[in-house]
Formats: C-alpha cells, sequence, structure tokens
C-alpha cells in the first residue's frame, strides 16, 4: 500500500496498512516535470526497514532476474 507519500498523509495510511497487514511502501506521485504541484523524483524519503521488508517479500522475483543478468554478463552476452 502506497503509505510514503508526497502529500505528508503517511499516519493514516500506515495504521490502515498495519490493521490490514500490507506492506508499506511509497510513491513521489511524479507524473512528469513542470506542473506548479508536482512532486520532484526521489523527494518521498522511505525507511530503511521499508525496503528491506519490500525486498524480502519479492526476493523470488528479483533475485532470479539479477542471476539471470549476472550469468549473461559473465557470459559475454551483455554488456555495460
Amino acid at each position: 500500500m502506497e503509505v510514503y507519500r508526497s502529500d505528508g498523509e503517511v499516519n493514516g495510511f500506515s495504521k490502515l496498512a498495519e490493521k490490514y497487514g500490507l506492506l508499506k511502501l511509497g510513491g513521489s506521485d511524479f507524473h512528469g516535470r513542470g506542473g506548479k504541484d508536482e512532486s520532484d523524483v526521489g523527494t518521498v524519503k522511505l525507511a530503511i526497514t521499508t525496503l528491506c521488508c519490500f525486498l524480502k517479500m519479492a526476493r523470488s522475483i528479483w533475485s532470479s532476474a539479477m542471476k539471470d543478468i549476472l550469468l549473461k554478463f559473465a557470459e559475454g552476452l551483455l554488456q555495460i
């Protein structure tokens, strides 16, 4: 659930996520530069514990993707 937000409504959304056992994530609500009310990418800060919870939950997805990338790089199929 998007708890950490650019509008500062963290507390209410945090309580909802806890009530329903949802993972707390965040977003800047960035839709492009130019709007007077647009927040920049990276302005919403996440706690390191939030990032760790996300990585732990999504490990099966990101770890296999990283393994594929590293194998392709080792085999010379991927250049940086």
